[in-house]
């Protein structure tokens, strides 16, 4: 490909992905999974070190106070095809066996802090370094315990979903449960945020695990 036809494409790629995802995380996205990854994916061939293509999340753009994660909030690598799959496996020379799979949670990441087994706050992704503090929304959802049987003080991350049986009682009015979740979540009113429901994944801090499967019994 010629430079100048390269340099021109690697923009085009940048202003999309850009564009894309600041539409995911602020407002309602308007393409497919499907062709933001095949952007993503060609963008990272061309050039693998854009900030379009390394940058998670992005600057959240809300009325919502904004807050440094305790933990800054990475992003998972994706891989689209079973030889991708049997590389990565191939790659971690077994020591990851046996392998846990788990469903993928289509909703809003989210941060939620316990101090003393005292829930304490909650922040979105955001741009990974800051997010938003929607504790007072979050305090609401379902899977959210305003305090736990432990003592536990340290970071849990969790995806803020709305079932599609809820999203069919309540919210038939959106198109689907992704943008759902995400809109309702940020409500400055809080209106629906109890229809909502956290799901735990990841102990960031507090806890050590030897395993994943240590960890998801512990969640």
């Amino acid at each position: 490909m010629p430079s100048d036809t390269l340099k021109s494409r690697i923009g085009e790629l940048e202003q999309w992905i850009t564009q894309a995802s600041h539409a995911y995380y602020n407002t309602t996205s308007s393409i497919s999974d499907e062709v933001y990854d095949a952007w993503v994916d060609e963008l990272s061939s061309l050039k693998h070190d854009s900030p379009a293509v390394t940058g998670i999340g992005t600057t959240p753009v809300s009325e919502w106070q904004k807050a440094a994660h305790t933990i800054p909030m990475g992003s998972l690598s994706k891989i689209n095809t079973l030889e991708e799959l049997t590389a990565w496996v191939l790659g971690t020379g077994g020591k990851f066996s046996p392998l846990i799979v788990t469903e993928k949670l289509d909703g809003i990441s989210i941060a939620v802090d316990y101090v003393k087994g005292a829930f304490s706050r909650a922040l979105t992704r955001g741009d990974g370094v800051q997010g938003e503090d929607i504790s007072v929304n979050v305090a609401r959802m379902q899977g959210v315990p305003g305090r736990l049987l432990k003592p536990f003080t340290g970071t849990l991350r969790g995806e803020v979903v709305l079932k599609k049986s809820d999203h069919a009682k309540y919210f038939p009015q959106y198109a689907n449960p992704r943008n759902a979740a995400s809109g309702i979540a940020k409500r400055l009113d809080g209106h629906g945020c109890e229809h909502l429901t956290i799901m735990f994944y990841q102990v960031a801090d507090g806890e050590d695990f030897a395993t994943e499967g240590e960890q998801f019994a512990w969640l």
